[in-house]
């Protein structure tokens, strides 16, 4: 069986009703979301996210985890700015070394642009994988609901839920590294953004964050159990979304009550898309040693 790699298209939704002006301000906070992520994967990029053409961006992961991932956290920070995506599970036939994404082709791009093509915002479908094989009807289900859950959010349930994928990132096997050096900045310039887009002044979680470097150590951003083994033998939901510890250490950077954040994350159903994020990746592992549907 060929090796099988996992390519990731992206786009503004709606993009035509940007101003100039408008266009210039997200494409600015997409590079940034954009150089940050790159670092954090680069485990698992093979093909670092670049601009393709206009609005459009698209990388090649060693994963399809690696992939969703991406996009995971990419749609939470452009909030409330809206996407859609298309991740493609399969060969990687034109293979051009020392070239970027846009000089590589093969069929895990193919399978990616199928997919982005065929979302359907208004069915609950922003995101959708292709790999054709058994697995893309549920796990398309399931990223399609945790989508939706992240999209319709509040500006202060957002930050709080992005402060708790840095604080109690969601993955399973060390895709994610953070550079740490950079994590204050890009949470301060989510904050800049979010003041621009909702023209608001009054206060939001972002504006008052407190992260120092012993906060951001690898051993507390890794995550807090592990996920996969956590799902023992037996088990028939999960639960692993919701760790202890982070409606406390998110109160303690953002200098709000702990009441409040657990509120604000309740409401917001985020531990359930936590949780939905997880299982999509349990669905996904070894995705790529899958035959395909005839």
């Amino acid at each position: 069986m060929e090796q099988k790699y996992a390519a990731l298209i992206m786009d503004l939704r709606n993009s035509r009703s940007y101003s100039d002006s408008d266009r210039y301000l997200i494409q600015n906070h997409m590079i940034q979301a954009i150089n940050f992520l790159n670092k954090a994967f680069y485990k698992n990029i093979l093909r670092a996210v670049d601009f393709s053409a206009g609005d459009e961006i698209q990388g090649l992961f060693s994963t399809a985890e690696s992939a969703y991932l991406f996009y995971r956290l990419f749609s939470i920070y452009l909030y409330p700015i809206k996407i859609r995506a298309g991740i493609g599970v399969g060969t990687w036939n034109l293979q051009i070394s020392n070239r970027g994404t846009t000089s590589q082709d093969g069929q895990a791009y193919h399978y990616a642009r199928h997919a982005i093509n065929s979302t359907d915002d208004t069915e609950g479908y922003p995101a959708l994988l292709y790999s054709n094989t058994q697995k893309d009807v549920v796990l398309n289900t399931i990223i399609g609901g945790a989508s939706t859950i992240s999209e319709n959010l509040s500006v202060n349930q957002n930050q709080l839920f992005l402060a708790t994928e840095i604080l109690f990132p969601v993955y399973l096997d060390s895709e994610i590294e953070w550079p740490l050096d950079l994590i204050e900045e890009l949470l301060t310039e989510k904050s800049r953004f979010d003041h621009k887009v909702f023209q608001s002044n009054r206060d939001l979680p972002f504006d008052h964050i407190d992260l120092t470097l012993d906060q951001l150590e690898p051993e507390r951003t890794h995550p807090k159990e592990n996920f996969y083994k956590q799902l023992k033998q037996g088990a028939f939901f999960i639960t692993s979304g919701k760790q202890r510890g982070i409606q406390s250490e998110l109160a303690n950077i953002l200098a709000i009550k702990r009441q409040t954040v657990a509120r604000s994350l309740d409401s917001g159903n985020i531990y359930i898309a936590r949780n939905m994020a997880l299982a999509a990746l349990y669905d996904m592992k070894n995705i790529e040693r899958l035959e395909e549907l005839s």
